[in-house]
Protein backbone atom coordinates (compact mmCIF):
# COMPACT_ATOMS: atom_id res chain seq x y z
CA UNK A 1 0.00 0.00 0.00
CA UNK A 2 1.11 3.54 -0.95
CA UNK A 3 2.61 5.47 1.80
CA UNK A 4 0.23 8.55 0.15
CA UNK A 5 -3.39 6.91 0.97
CA UNK A 6 -2.33 5.52 4.59
CA UNK A 7 -3.35 6.71 7.32
CA UNK A 8 -1.63 5.76 11.11
CA UNK A 9 -4.52 5.23 12.80
CA UNK A 10 -3.71 5.07 17.03
CA UNK A 11 -6.43 3.57 19.07
CA UNK A 12 -5.70 3.40 22.91
CA UNK A 13 -7.34 1.66 25.64
CA UNK A 14 -6.14 2.53 28.83
CA UNK A 15 -7.33 0.95 31.92
CA UNK A 16 -9.76 2.96 33.99
CA UNK A 17 -7.57 2.50 36.82
CA UNK A 18 -4.24 4.94 35.44
CA UNK A 19 -6.75 7.72 36.03
CA UNK A 20 -7.85 6.76 39.30
CA UNK A 21 -6.10 8.23 41.52
CA UNK A 22 -4.86 10.96 39.22
CA UNK A 23 -7.97 13.23 38.53
CA UNK A 24 -6.34 16.48 39.42
CA UNK A 25 -6.98 19.65 41.19
CA UNK A 26 -5.93 22.91 40.62
CA UNK A 27 -2.61 22.32 42.84
CA UNK A 28 -1.87 18.86 40.67
CA UNK A 29 -2.41 20.94 37.44
CA UNK A 30 0.61 22.36 37.43
CA UNK A 31 2.59 18.88 38.03
CA UNK A 32 2.66 17.37 34.61
CA UNK A 33 5.97 15.58 35.38
CA UNK A 34 3.54 13.63 38.46
CA UNK A 35 0.96 13.02 35.25
CA UNK A 36 3.98 11.38 33.10
CA UNK A 37 4.58 8.93 36.01
CA UNK A 38 1.34 7.16 35.82
CA UNK A 39 1.40 3.30 34.71
CA UNK A 40 0.63 2.50 30.57
CA UNK A 41 1.21 -0.49 29.59
CA UNK A 42 2.43 -0.39 25.58
CA UNK A 43 0.45 -3.52 24.75
CA UNK A 44 -2.88 -1.06 25.45
CA UNK A 45 -2.01 0.61 22.04
CA UNK A 46 -3.22 -0.43 18.53
CA UNK A 47 -1.95 0.67 15.34
CA UNK A 48 -3.61 0.30 12.07
CA UNK A 49 -2.44 1.11 8.87
CA UNK A 50 -5.71 1.90 6.70
CA UNK A 51 -6.50 3.29 2.87
CA UNK A 52 -7.69 7.26 3.09
CA UNK A 53 -11.19 7.03 2.44
CA UNK A 54 -12.62 10.59 2.35
CA UNK A 55 -16.01 9.64 0.07
CA UNK A 56 -17.75 7.10 2.84
CA UNK A 57 -21.02 9.27 4.84
CA UNK A 58 -20.84 9.19 7.98
CA UNK A 59 -23.83 7.74 8.77
CA UNK A 60 -22.24 4.53 6.53
CA UNK A 61 -19.57 4.50 8.95
CA UNK A 62 -21.51 4.47 12.11
CA UNK A 63 -23.63 1.28 10.76
CA UNK A 64 -19.94 -0.45 10.28
CA UNK A 65 -19.00 0.11 13.91
CA UNK A 66 -20.08 -2.85 16.58
CA UNK A 67 -23.79 -2.21 17.18
CA UNK A 68 -23.68 -1.55 21.21
CA UNK A 69 -21.38 1.42 19.85
CA UNK A 70 -24.59 2.73 17.41
CA UNK A 71 -27.14 1.79 20.32
CA UNK A 72 -24.81 4.11 22.58
CA UNK A 73 -24.56 7.04 19.98
CA UNK A 74 -28.07 6.67 19.34
CA UNK A 75 -28.77 7.58 22.79
CA UNK A 76 -26.65 9.93 23.46
CA UNK A 77 -28.36 12.54 20.00
CA UNK A 78 -31.38 12.02 18.01
CA UNK A 79 -30.33 11.46 14.26
CA UNK A 80 -31.36 14.81 12.95
CA UNK A 81 -29.37 16.81 15.79
CA UNK A 82 -26.31 14.37 14.80
CA UNK A 83 -26.49 15.09 11.37
CA UNK A 84 -26.35 18.23 11.68
CA UNK A 85 -23.56 18.01 14.20
CA UNK A 86 -21.44 16.17 11.83
CA UNK A 87 -22.50 18.86 9.06
CA UNK A 88 -20.81 21.30 11.46
CA UNK A 89 -17.98 18.69 11.94
CA UNK A 90 -16.48 18.29 8.31
CA UNK A 91 -12.79 17.26 8.66
CA UNK A 92 -13.81 14.77 11.81
CA UNK A 93 -16.18 12.87 9.07
CA UNK A 94 -13.29 11.71 7.89
CA UNK A 95 -11.85 10.48 11.15
CA UNK A 96 -15.31 8.89 11.96
CA UNK A 97 -15.15 7.43 8.71
CA UNK A 98 -11.56 5.86 9.47
CA UNK A 99 -12.66 4.12 12.26
CA UNK A 100 -16.21 3.00 10.80
CA UNK A 101 -14.41 1.32 7.63
CA UNK A 102 -11.09 0.00 10.06
CA UNK A 103 -14.52 -1.46 12.80
CA UNK A 104 -12.29 -0.43 15.24
CA UNK A 105 -14.13 0.36 18.94
CA UNK A 106 -14.85 2.95 18.88
CA UNK A 107 -16.51 5.63 21.97
CA UNK A 108 -18.74 8.01 20.55
CA UNK A 109 -19.48 8.59 24.62
CA UNK A 110 -16.94 9.97 26.94
CA UNK A 111 -16.55 10.83 29.77
CA UNK A 112 -13.65 13.59 31.40
CA UNK A 113 -13.42 14.96 34.91
CA UNK A 114 -17.03 12.77 35.54
CA UNK A 115 -18.32 14.70 32.38
CA UNK A 116 -20.44 13.06 29.32
CA UNK A 117 -18.96 14.41 26.07
CA UNK A 118 -19.55 13.81 22.74
CA UNK A 119 -16.51 13.59 20.31
CA UNK A 120 -15.52 17.20 18.67
CA UNK A 121 -17.67 19.12 21.16
CA UNK A 122 -15.50 19.37 24.50
CA UNK A 123 -13.17 16.68 24.31
CA UNK A 124 -9.61 17.64 22.79
CA UNK A 125 -9.55 18.72 19.53
CA UNK A 126 -8.57 16.32 17.04
CA UNK A 127 -5.90 17.72 14.52
CA UNK A 128 -6.34 16.53 11.19
CA UNK A 129 -4.17 17.29 8.71
CA UNK A 130 -5.99 19.40 5.75
CA UNK A 131 -2.77 19.65 3.18
CA UNK A 132 -1.17 16.20 3.72
CA UNK A 133 -1.86 12.58 3.00
CA UNK A 134 -0.84 11.03 6.58
CA UNK A 135 -2.17 11.70 9.90
CA UNK A 136 -1.52 10.25 13.52
CA UNK A 137 -5.13 10.32 15.28
CA UNK A 138 -4.67 9.13 18.80
CA UNK A 139 -7.81 8.01 21.22
CA UNK A 140 -8.05 7.14 24.26
CA UNK A 141 -11.31 6.33 26.40
CA UNK A 142 -11.93 9.30 27.94
CA UNK A 143 -10.47 11.89 25.42
CA UNK A 144 -9.44 12.05 21.86
CA UNK A 145 -6.63 13.72 21.02
CA UNK A 146 -4.79 14.04 17.32
CA UNK A 147 -1.52 15.39 16.04
CA UNK A 148 -0.15 15.36 12.40
CA UNK A 149 2.12 13.99 10.57
CA UNK A 150 1.63 15.92 7.07
CA UNK A 151 3.30 15.50 3.76
CA UNK A 152 5.26 18.87 2.49
CA UNK A 153 4.83 19.12 -1.57
CA UNK A 154 3.96 16.80 -4.44
CA UNK A 155 6.59 14.54 -4.01
CA UNK A 156 8.27 14.87 -0.73
CA UNK A 157 7.75 11.79 1.64
CA UNK A 158 9.54 13.24 4.82
CA UNK A 159 6.65 13.27 7.79
CA UNK A 160 7.70 14.35 11.23
CA UNK A 161 6.56 13.92 14.56
CA UNK A 162 8.85 14.38 17.83
CA UNK A 163 8.43 12.26 21.16
CA UNK A 164 9.88 13.22 23.88
CA UNK A 165 11.67 10.04 26.08
CA UNK A 166 13.75 9.59 28.47
CA UNK A 167 17.86 9.76 27.18
CA UNK A 168 17.86 5.57 28.28
CA UNK A 169 15.35 5.56 25.99
CA UNK A 170 15.73 7.32 22.55
CA UNK A 171 18.46 5.76 20.70
CA UNK A 172 15.82 2.68 20.52
CA UNK A 173 13.58 4.97 19.01
CA UNK A 174 15.90 5.36 16.15
CA UNK A 175 17.16 1.76 16.08
CA UNK A 176 16.81 -0.15 12.87
CA UNK A 177 15.34 -3.12 14.64
CA UNK A 178 12.13 -1.31 15.51
CA UNK A 179 8.98 -0.86 14.20
CA UNK A 180 10.19 3.25 14.09
CA UNK A 181 7.67 4.99 12.75
CA UNK A 182 5.03 2.77 15.60
CA UNK A 183 7.59 2.81 18.33
CA UNK A 184 7.33 6.41 18.28
CA UNK A 185 3.72 7.01 17.76
CA UNK A 186 3.09 5.05 20.61
CA UNK A 187 5.39 6.71 22.96
CA UNK A 188 3.98 10.17 21.98
CA UNK A 189 0.15 9.00 22.14
CA UNK A 190 0.47 7.22 25.61
CA UNK A 191 2.03 10.46 27.14
CA UNK A 192 -0.58 13.06 25.14
CA UNK A 193 -3.29 10.67 26.87
CA UNK A 194 -1.94 11.13 30.28
CA UNK A 195 -1.88 14.50 29.97
CA UNK A 196 -5.13 15.48 27.54
CA UNK A 197 -7.39 12.01 28.35
CA UNK A 198 -8.27 14.20 32.02
CA UNK A 199 -8.14 17.77 30.08
CA UNK A 200 -4.56 18.32 30.60
CA UNK A 201 -2.19 19.79 28.16
CA UNK A 202 -2.68 22.37 25.67
CA UNK A 203 -3.60 24.62 28.14
CA UNK A 204 -0.69 25.06 29.69
CA UNK A 205 2.24 27.65 28.22
CA UNK A 206 4.78 25.48 25.70
CA UNK A 207 7.87 27.09 24.72
CA UNK A 208 6.97 28.20 20.82
CA UNK A 209 10.09 28.26 18.18
CA UNK A 210 9.37 29.95 15.52
CA UNK A 211 11.15 28.33 12.44
CA UNK A 212 12.31 30.73 9.83
CA UNK A 213 14.81 30.55 6.63
CA UNK A 214 17.35 32.97 5.97
CA UNK A 215 17.84 34.07 2.57
CA UNK A 216 20.65 31.21 2.12
CA UNK A 217 18.16 28.52 3.34
CA UNK A 218 19.67 28.03 6.30
CA UNK A 219 17.10 27.52 9.76
CA UNK A 220 16.53 30.65 11.80
CA UNK A 221 14.83 30.52 14.84
CA UNK A 222 13.28 32.35 17.39
CA UNK A 223 12.17 31.45 20.71
CA UNK A 224 9.22 32.31 22.41
CA UNK A 225 6.86 31.76 25.32
CA UNK A 226 2.62 31.29 25.54
CA UNK A 227 0.31 29.33 24.51
CA UNK A 228 0.05 28.23 21.52
CA UNK A 229 -1.65 25.46 19.39
CA UNK A 230 -0.40 21.65 18.34
CA UNK A 231 -1.11 22.73 14.46
CA UNK A 232 2.07 22.27 12.89
CA UNK A 233 3.42 23.78 9.86
CA UNK A 234 6.25 24.41 8.01
CA UNK A 235 7.66 26.99 10.01
CA UNK A 236 6.39 26.33 13.46
CA UNK A 237 7.99 24.38 16.54
CA UNK A 238 6.15 23.40 19.42
CA UNK A 239 8.72 22.49 22.34
CA UNK A 240 7.22 21.18 26.09
CA UNK A 241 10.19 19.69 27.93
CA UNK A 242 9.88 17.20 30.34
CA UNK A 243 11.67 14.41 31.50
CA UNK A 244 14.52 16.98 30.90
CA UNK A 245 15.01 15.39 27.61
CA UNK A 246 13.92 16.68 24.61
CA UNK A 247 13.87 14.50 21.04
CA UNK A 248 13.33 15.52 17.46
CA UNK A 249 12.95 13.16 14.56
CA UNK A 250 12.19 13.15 11.27
CA UNK A 251 10.79 10.23 9.64
CA UNK A 252 11.53 9.14 6.18
CA UNK A 253 9.73 6.46 4.75
CA UNK A 254 11.99 3.17 4.47
CA UNK A 255 15.18 5.04 6.43
CA UNK A 256 15.76 5.08 9.97
CA UNK A 257 14.44 8.19 11.85
CA UNK A 258 17.15 10.98 11.86
CA UNK A 259 17.90 12.87 15.43
CA UNK A 260 17.69 15.97 14.87
CA UNK A 261 18.37 17.29 18.21
CA UNK A 262 18.80 16.13 21.83
CA UNK A 263 18.88 18.32 24.71
CA UNK A 264 18.52 18.78 28.36
CA UNK A 265 16.59 21.35 29.69
CA UNK A 266 16.86 23.33 26.56
CA UNK A 267 16.09 23.19 22.67
CA UNK A 268 19.40 22.78 20.83
CA UNK A 269 20.17 24.14 17.30
CA UNK A 270 20.19 21.41 14.84
CA UNK A 271 23.13 20.25 13.49
CA UNK A 272 24.80 22.19 10.92
CA UNK A 273 25.14 19.73 8.59
CA UNK A 274 21.36 18.88 8.86
CA UNK A 275 19.96 21.60 7.23
CA UNK A 276 16.06 20.78 6.93
CA UNK A 277 14.29 21.28 4.22
CA UNK A 278 11.21 23.55 4.19
CA UNK A 279 8.43 21.25 2.97
CA UNK A 280 9.83 19.35 6.42
CA UNK A 281 7.31 19.90 9.96
CA UNK A 282 9.46 19.13 12.82
CA UNK A 283 7.79 18.90 16.72
CA UNK A 284 10.21 19.71 19.64
CA UNK A 285 8.68 17.68 22.53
Amino acid sequence: MSLHNVVYLQHIEFQTRVYRNIIPDANLLEGREALLGCHAEKQWVDLWHLPLVEESPIEQALLELRASEVIRANKIRAPEARSHFIQDHAWRNRIMNLYGNAKAKYTLRCSRLGKDLLFGEQAPSVSFSRTGSRAVVAVSNLARIGVDIEERGESAQWYSIAEIVDAKDWPAACSSNNDRAGWICRQFVIKEALLKGIGVGLQFPLHAIKLGFSAEGTAVYKKTTGRTQARPTNWHVISEMEHSYSLALAIKAGQTPQALAVSQYHCAPLDASRILRKDETVFFL
